[in-house]
């Protein structure tokens, strides 16, 4: 009976060590001496131990960095013997931080003596992110309203401006320049309430207009409102375009925005000195340099 009972005792001890090696959450299970007695493969994973180099240690050792964990597993221990749960950031022998859940409750035998603890870690960090998921939305949901009421503020002087840059290109017969730039006043108020749209509906993606476009007079445009610029930063603009290059299809506001952000960049890197050379040819595609 008492071979059959022991054989009985090891057989629920393995089945046991087999369920507790299976489980997601990492277990450790510590003796009344503080040693670590059982460590599962999820342990191993979350604090980057191997159960080898775990296994016989003491838990203050292996988790010296972390003081509110020592502090959780002593409350297990007589002679409070308390569960306790909270949540914080691990910090590993390796040096890694990510947060978890923890569980510590005393271990007792069938004579409700003392026989050490059960530490259950669970990793917080999918959870974590999808918490940090919901707080960039709510923050975006945010932004559009703000939007919103911002566009209705700013699209008033808008077609004010519009209006006024339409009524001085009627009147700019006699000097074409001042047409030229009331042209480009309106494209600009054109986009800027294109971009106001897009904000409006943060959610949607962005949609191209694609037209057919002289990428010459494009990049004219752009050089005549970096024109100023230029002229302050004294730096030699030269223009090297291929006159065989046909009309290609693209999305003028973009395109436009695309190039006035590599002028105004180029002429930052070039701090006051040399030639910006803007350069269009035919290659094997199209390529626009």
């Amino acid at each position: 009976m008492k071979i059959q009972e022991e054989k009985e005792n090891a057989t629920s001890q393995i089945s046991w060590e087999n369920i507790l090696t299976s489980l997601e959450d990492g277990v450790i299970v510590v003796d009344p001496r503080g040693n670590i007695s059982f460590f599962n493969q999820a342990a191993e994973m979350l604090t980057g131990v191997s159960a080898s180099q775990a296994l016989h240690q003491t838990y203050a050792r292996l988790f010296n960095k972390n003081p509110w964990l020592i502090d959780m597993v002593k409350k297990s221990q007589p002679p409070q013997q308390n569960s306790t749960r909270g949540e914080g950031d691990l910090v590993t022998p390796l040096g890694r931080q990510l947060p978890v859940n923890l569980t510590v409750s005393p271990l007792q035998d069938r004579y409700g003596r003392s026989i050490g603890s059960i530490l259950l870690l669970r990793d917080l960090t999918h959870r974590k992110e999808m918490e940090e998921d919901l707080q960039r939305a709510d923050r975006l949901a945010m932004l559009g309203t703000l939007a919103a009421g911002l566009a209705h503020e700013i699209k008033n002087p808008l077609g004010g401006i519009k209006g006024a840059a339409q009524l001085l290109r009627r009147e700019a017969h006699q000097v074409p320049v001042i047409g030229q730039y009331t042209d480009i006043m309106i494209r600009e108020v054109d986009r800027v309430n294109l971009l106001i749209e897009q904000l409006l509906d943060l959610s949607r993606p962005a949609q191209l207009n694609l037209v057919s476009l002289n990428i010459h007079e494009l990049l004219d445009d752009v050089l005549l409102l970096e024109k100023q610029t230029v002229q302050e930063s004294r730096v030699t603009v030269r223009k090297n375009y291929d006159p065989s290059l046909p009309p290609i299809q693209g999305d003028r506001a973009q395109l436009t925005q695309l190039f006035l952000n590599l002028v105004k960049n180029a002429l930052q890197a070039m701090d006051g000195q040399g030639c910006l050379t803007i350069t269009t040819r035919i290659e094997t595609d199209f390529h626009i340099r």
